[in-house]
């Protein structure tokens, strides 16, 4: 995990080094015991280091069954 203070500039970092707006896609996940105030704290954050916030609202799992 990656501490608060930490988290911006280590991503600015990491996000500097991509050229096309595709790459610097970040998905949010979290758990569902986060407050909404921490949530859209990373949010934010995730922008003001240059990247395009995805969501993972729901995970489908597909089966099979013969």
């Amino acid at each position: 995990p990656v501490t608060d203070n930490t988290f911006q500039p280590r991503l600015s970092a990491l996000l500097a080094r991509k050229g096309k707006a595709e790459d610097k896609v970040v998905m949010l996940k979290s758990r569902k015991d986060v407050s909404y105030e921490r949530w859209i704290s990373f949010m934010s954050r995730i922008e003001k280091a240059g990247g395009i916030v995805t969501l993972q609202l729901e995970e489908e799992q597909t089966q099979v069954v013969n």
